[in-house]
């Protein structure tokens, strides 16, 4: 039973996060009549759908990170017996928890608001940078003696690589001038601005996301292979 609902616990980060893109790019077309263009435009701008829509894909999109907290704190059901384990744990939940409302608040900001939300999209990598680092400690810790002991280590390796990934996007040099736009001449002689393609704040807020899901996922099947 135990089994089934930690593979099910892994399974929602997934599934609301897959809603969230599948809805948000449906309501997000049906707008503005155009596809989303993820080089280009922001997480929260695909929060931004038609009236009486918008609760339905902010409903997926916070559950996404908030699910991931869960499935870290239920990791205690794998270590119940040690009380030190069971700190750790907690510990790593904790800073889930504080990424999952840091990712939100940043949702909750547009990026007109420069300083805001440059400051929340660095806090979201620090945290995410410590969990990923904390997840890539714990598997090395709990792997000794385990029949699956090579496995845990390469997937806490993994969980480094994830804590480096995360940091290099946090001090990625081009993100000095992310608000940059370039100008282009209109038929009728006007000149607009429009965002870089790619526009590296937005790109860096997706990548993000993707770090933080791939490596929830990744330091639980090492959790999970002590009992499976």
């Amino acid at each position: 039973m135990r089994e089934i609902l930690l593979v099910l616990s892994i399974l929602l980060p997934i599934l609301f996060f897959g809603l969230f893109v599948i809805f948000g790019i449906s309501f997000y077309k049906a707008k503005n009549s155009r596809k989303f263009d993820f080089l280009t435009e922001f997480p929260y701008e695909l929060l931004e759908a038609n009236e009486g829509k918008e609760f339905l894909v902010r409903l997926f999109f916070d559950t996404f990170p908030l699910s991931m907290a869960f499935l870290t704190i239920f990791q205690i059901t794998i270590h119940y017996e040690s009380a030190s384990l069971i700190s750790f744990i907690l510990l790593g939940g904790f800073i889930t928890l504080a990424f999952a409302l840091s990712l939100i608040s940043l949702s909750l900001v547009s990026a007109s608001k420069e300083k805001a939300h440059t400051t929340r999209f660095v806090i979201s990598c620090a945290l995410l940078t410590v969990l990923s680092f904390i997840n890539g400690i714990f598997l090395f810790s709990v792997s000794r003696g385990f029949k699956a002991e090579v496995a845990m280590k390469v997937i806490g390796g993994i969980c480094f690589l994830f804590a480096l990934s995360s940091l290099l996007v946090m001090f990625n040099p081009k993100l000095k001038n992310w608000p940059s736009l370039e100008s282009v001449s209109e038929i009728d002689g006007s000149v607009s601005y429009r965002r870089l393609r790619p526009f590296v704040l937005a790109v860096s807020e997706w990548v993000l996301i993707l770090i933080s899901l791939l490596g929830i996922i990744a330091a639980s099947i090492g959790n999970a292979l002590v009992i499976l």
